[in-house]
């Protein structure tokens, strides 16, 4: 077994053996090929040598060539500014010279700007000490000022107060003067309606023609003196007024006293219109008109001033009057005391041509004493060329 055993082992070292004969060939194979490619390297490692001293002698030749022509260069040019230098020599000593007395003048000049300074700080102190002593004595007057100014502020404001009470005053001033202008118009238009009235009780009725024109007189004389006192008394206004209107009442009758209230005008009122229509009076007539008397609705033709001019057989129902007893009669109302000056601008409008129809409301007195509503319609006719050329007032039916 041992010897097996060796046996084999020696194969396996022969095996290992040839193996490495092999592989020492192998290596032989490559140094070989190693030695010729040295000396092929060293054959060119020769010829780069032979070059690179040949080259350095080259280098050498040119180098010494351009440093002689260095140094010539360099010699003429040391040679130039050699020159330059003793020229210039001269000059710098001279400038020297310069900057020695520029520095000596500065150092004087710095001097007498010093002890200028020095003189310069002290007045400007002295300067400072009375700026600050005028300082101190502005800040008193300042603050003298301010209280001042504090004290005008404080009496500004009551004044603008007072000022703000007296112009409200002014104000509720004017405002009660509007109020008693608006009530002296009132009741002036209340005159000029009583006056109307006076006016109409006159043209209807003959028997009594003299008492309306004495009537007549004295409400005027009365309408003067309620004028005159209307500014001192509105309420004496209203008893003049009231006095007219019972005048006015009792001017048919002949009657005195006044104290017989509405039913006693009422009657006197109604005694009169009696008395009117039993008399013989010639009435003014025009012919009927096709679509305004044959209309159910009450229809009035106004002028542009607003006065009626005719009017359909429902209107005179409506206000108890006929054409000619009503043509005195005036639009707007004076009874409508509330809106009469804004229908007055919308008449101003319409007779401008700046309106075409306006809705409104109105109450006038009837014959018989009470006051009846005429509400509607007022539109703006015009003529063939398109000018305003009057009123045609259209109420409702009641």
């Amino acid at each position: 077994t041992a010897a097996s055993a060796a046996r084999d082992a020696a194969g396996r070292a022969h095996e290992a053996a040839g193996r490495a004969g092999d592989d020492a060939a192998r290596a032989r194979d490559e140094a070989e090929l190693a030695l010729e490619k040295a000396e092929a390297v060293s054959d060119i490692s020769n010829a780069a040598r032979e070059q690179a001293e040949a080259a350095v002698d080259t280098a050498a030749s040119v180098a010494a060539d351009v440093r002689g022509e260095l140094r010539a260069a360099l010699d003429a040019q040391a040679s130039e500014l050699r020159e330059e230098i003793d020229g210039v020599a001269p000059r710098i000593d001279s400038l020297a010279g310069d900057v020695t007395r520029a520095v000596e003048r500065a150092e004087a000049i710095s001097a007498e700007a010093r002890a200028a300074a020095e003189e310069g700080t002290g007045a400007l102190r002295e300067e400072l000490d009375s700026v600050r002593a005028a300082t101190i004595s502005a800040n008193a007057e300042l603050a003298t000022a301010r209280a001042d100014l504090t004290t005008l502020r404080q009496e500004s404001t009551k004044i603008l107060e007072e000022v703000a009470m007296s112009r409200q005053q002014a104000q509720a001033a004017m405002q009660r003067a509007q109020a008693g202008d608006q009530r002296i118009e009132g009741l002036s238009s209340e005159l000029t309606f009583a006056l109307a009235t006076l006016d109409e009780l006159k043209a209807g009725l003959t028997s009594a023609g003299q008492a309306a024109i004495i009537a007549r007189r004295e409400a005027e004389s009365a309408k003067k003196a309620a004028v005159a006192e209307s500014e001192k008394n509105n309420e004496r206004v209203s008893e003049v007024f009231r006095e007219i209107i019972g005048l006015a009442a009792r001017s048919g009758g002949g009657g005195g006293g006044g104290g017989g209230g509405n039913v006693l005008r009422r009657a006197e009122l109604g005694k009169l219109r009696a008395r009117r229509e039993s008399e013989v009076v010639q009435i003014p007539t025009r012919a009927p008109r096709h679509g305004f008397d044959d209309v159910s609705q009450p229809l009035a033709v106004l002028n542009l001033k607003g006065k009626f001019c005719e009017l359909n057989p429902a209107f005179s129902k409506l206000v108890g009057y006929q054409e000619h007893e009503f043509l005195k009669a005036v639009w707007p109302s004076v009874h409508d005391r509330a809106v009469l000056q804004e229908q007055t601008d919308q008449l101003k409008a319409m007779v401008a041509g700046e309106l075409e129809t306006i809705e409104f409301r109105s109450s006038y007195m009837h014959s018989q004493g009470l006051m009846v509503a005429v509400d509607g319609e007022l539109t703006l006719v015009r003529d063939e060329g398109g000018e305003p050329l009057s009123l045609l007032l259209t109420a409702k039916e009641r």
